[in-house]
């Protein structure tokens, strides 16, 4: 745990162990005069609820103290313990639609993460790896017990919890409805997954994301929030950023010469997705993270499609992409 202070108020940040190779996820605490509001949740895990409880004591708040939680984006690691903190402190809770409605889905039909087989196939995954992909996303769905928002974020609508006025800003890309915060009093911006200091969000040509061109969409959110008058950004892992249009110049960067890696490789020679992705991405990934690799590579693959500058081949087996 660890204290910033603002203008008016104490900021805690909150660091929540993860069951994953990144190893833990920031919370934001903002203390206000009738309680506190809480920036993201952690996953649904014991070492989570306890770590959670314990800095909740060490600072002297009660779970009941929590009145609202402001939810950047629907993956586990970030609202998988809405339903724990609702029932324990009755919290108002604020979601993007677009990221409600297609965590329903997923809770639903859980099947539907990794979804159709053939799919795979298609883009060249070996069918032995494929046949192994629901038994590393499945428990994915275990940490998020099911739960509803009680508002959804709307970008023309600050969210006013004095002394705080926060500002939803919608940057779609690393999912549909992912939502930065900015305090706009303070000039403290809360990017989630959005702009990570030292890594890039995943960004997937998932088949149920409803965006069509998952990584123009993240380019364009990207180059958006660079208008914004930060004073500082807090990321939910690693360390602030102290200069957000720097950083962001960085990630806008790193996708340009991903893309050009992409086309370096098809310089060679027609070759599928999970081809690309085995060039592009060290080939002993864990599963789990080979198969998020797998996405990005597709998203920067539809990318350099609609730019015109790689083509598709549909064969019967399997499909291919060749330079324009």
């Amino acid at each position: 745990m660890h204290q910033m202070k603002t203008d008016f108020t104490d900021l805690h940040l909150l660091r929540i162990p993860l069951p994953f190779r990144l190893k833990e996820v920031n919370l934001y605490l903002l203390i206000d005069s009738s309680g506190a509001t809480l920036i993201d949740t952690g996953p649904h895990t014991e070492a989570a609820i306890k770590a959670l409880g314990e800095q909740f004591e060490s600072l002297g708040i009660s779970w009941e103290s929590i009145h609202t939680v402001l939810i950047t984006h629907y993956h586990s690691d970030h609202c998988g313990m809405a339903a724990e903190i609702k029932k324990r402190s009755g919290a108002t809770i604020y979601m993007a639609r677009q990221d409600a409605e297609l965590l329903q889905i997923f809770l639903a039909h859980p099947d539907r993460i990794v979804g159709d087989d053939d799919l795979y196939v298609r883009h060249g995954m070996p069918g032995k790896m494929v046949a192994l992909l629901r038994a590393v996303t499945d428990p994915l769905m275990e940490l998020i017990p099911s739960f509803e928002p009680d508002q959804f974020f709307q970008e023309d609508q600050p969210i006013v919890l004095e002394p705080f006025v926060f500002v939803p800003i919608h940057t779609p890309g690393h999912s549909p409805g992912h939502t930065c915060l900015f305090e706009q009093k303070t000039g403290l911006f809360f990017s989630g997954d959005h702009v990570l200091p030292e890594i890039t969000p995943n960004i997937a040509a998932h088949p149920e994301s409803p965006l069509e061109d998952p990584m123009a969409t993240f380019l364009r959110s990207l180059e958006a929030i660079m208008r914004l008058d930060v004073a500082q950004t807090f990321p939910a892992h690693g360390s602030s950023i102290n200069n957000l249009s720097e950083r962001v110049s960085e990630i806008i960067l790193h996708h340009m010469e991903r893309k050009l890696e992409v086309e370096k490789i098809l310089a060679g020679g027609p070759a599928s997705t999970y081809a690309i992705t085995m060039e592009l991405f060290n080939k002993n990934l864990p599963l789990l993270e080979r198969w998020m690799a797998f996405y990005e590579t597709l998203a920067h693959i539809v990318n350099l499609e609609n730019e015109g500058r790689i083509k598709r081949e549909d064969g019967a087996d399997t499909i291919l992409f060749s330079l324009s």
